[in-house]
């Protein structure tokens, strides 16, 4: 099984060290860091914008436009802020996001029309995965994990402390 590593919610404000000290532990585990954007105002953290377009090992996702619960937005604020994470990834990293990552609903129907306004705007989905401390505490057990993504934040000491924990098992 591949395992997806999804650092979730970099923004405007991110801070270029982390990334930095962060990304270095993919390339020496030859690892694709994958990374789900808030775009709005992305374009302002221009050393972060400089650093991923100077590296490799990126996968470039959407978290969305802002940071809301996009499973109470309407279809068409759905659609908008879709649209504007596309074009907004593509002028700064030149590269087109194939993928959204979402907070997984139980609600199949809101589910559904989630789904259906992402494949309108031309990406895939993603509403399963597990949490960084979740599924290392899983996989040290000897468990299997019930999906291939694992997020953490940037943002959070406790989930960059989990970090080569999880490639170690994970290898």
């Amino acid at each position: 099984m591949r395992i997806v590593y999804l650092d979730s919610g970099i923004d405007k404000n991110t801070d270029i060290a982390v990334i930095k000290f962060i990304h270095n532990q993919f390339l020496n585990h030859h690892k694709m860091h994958t990374v789900s954007l808030l775009c709005e105002g992305l374009e302002k953290n221009v050393p972060v914008i400089n650093y991923i377009n100077g590296t490799t090992n990126w996968e470039l996702c959407i978290q969305g436009w802002e940071d809301v619960d996009y499973l109470t937005c309407s279809k068409e604020k759905i659609t908008a802020d879709l649209d504007k994470c596309i074009l907004k990834i593509e002028e700064l990293f030149n590269q087109t996001p194939e993928k959204w990552y979402v907070n997984h609903s139980i609600d199949r129907d809101l589910m559904k029309r989630i789904k259906e306004t992402a494949y309108y705007c031309g990406v895939d989905i993603d509403s399963r995965y597990e949490h960084i401390g979740y599924a290392v505490d899983i996989l040290e057990k000897h468990k299997n994990l019930t999906t291939n993504t694992v997020f953490f934040n940037s943002k959070v000491r406790e989930d960059l402390a989990l970090l080569s924990n999880l490639f170690y098992l994970t290898r």
